[in-house]
C-alpha cells in the first residue's frame, strides 16, 4: 500500500451465510488491530462451533507494514483461504479477519464449488457491515526540546496531524508525530524551511 492515501476498514463485525448442497458456510468478519486478536477470535469461534468440520480464514493487517494470511483448515489447497482473502482484497479492506465455519452436508462440492461457497459467504459477511474510509498516516518518531512543543502542536494542526507524547518527564521529550501521507512532503518542507526546529528537533530511526 506504498502510495495509497486512503484505505478502508469495517466499522463493526459482520455475519453472512451461504448454503450449498446441504453444507452450511457461516462467515464472520471482524475488525482487528493486532495479530494477537486473530488467535483470540479463532479460539472463541472454535469453542462456539465445536462440531464444525472446518474453520477457514484469512486476514489483512497493517497499512504500511502489511501482513496477509489465509488458511484452508484441511480443505483442498487454495479452495477456502485464498477465496476469502480475495474478497478482502477486492473490497480494499484492511485490519480485517474473516472466518468461514463450514458444516459439511454430506455431498462433496469439488474445488470449484468450494471456492464459490467460501467466496459467497465471505462476501455476504462484508455486505452485512459498514465500511468506512480512512486516511493513511505517516508516522515520525521525534526527539524535541520542551520549548518547541507548542510550535509543533501548531504545525500538527496546520497539516491535520496529531502528536502523541511518549516521554514527558525528561528533556528532550520523545513523541510520535502522525500526519496524512498526502501532506508529508509539505510538512517536511515546512520543518526545514519555515520553522527554526532543526536545532531543537530530530527524527529518530524507527527502531529507536
Amino acid at each position: 500500500m506504498s502510495d495509497k492515501e486512503h484505505y478502508h476498514i469495517i466499522e463493526k463485525n459482520g455475519y453472512g451465510e451461504f448454503r450449498q448442497k446441504g453444507s452450511k458456510f457461516q462467515a464472520y468478519a471482524y475488525k482487528i488491530n493486532e495479530i494477537e486478536d486473530v488467535s483470540s477470535i479463532m479460539s472463541t469461534l472454535k469453542s462456539e462451533h465445536p462440531k464444525a468440520n472446518h474453520h477457514c480464514s484469512a486476514y489483512r493487517l497493517g497499512i504500511n507494514d502489511q501482513i496477509e494470511y489465509s488458511s484452508d483448515d484441511r480443505e483442498p489447497s487454495g479452495s477456502a483461504g485464498k477465496p476469502i482473502l480475495g474478497v478482502i482484497k477486492s473490497s480494499d479492506l484492511y485490519n480485517i479477519l474473516i472466518v468461514v465455519v463450514r458444516y459439511f452436508g454430506g455431498t462433496q462440492l469439488g474445488v470449484p464449488g468450494l471456492i464459490n461457497a467460501y467466496k459467497e459467504a465471505a462476501g455476504e459477511s462484508i455486505r452485512n457491515t459498514n465500511i468506512t474510509q480512512k486516511r493513511v498516516m505517516n508516522e515520525y518518531l521525534m526527539e524535541c526540546e520542551y520549548d518547541v512543543l507548542n510550535e509543533l502542536y501548531r504545525i500538527s494542526q496546520r497539516f491535520e496531524g496529531s502528536i502523541q507524547l511518549i516521554t514527558t518527564d525528561i528533556s528532550p521529550v520523545i513523541l510520535k508525530f502522525k500526519i496524512p501521507r498526502s501532506k508529508s512532503l509539505e510538512l517536511e518542507s515546512a520543518l526545514k524551511n519555515e520553522y527554526p526546529l532543526n536545532k531543537h528537533c530530530r527524527v529518530l530511526p524507527p527502531n529507536h
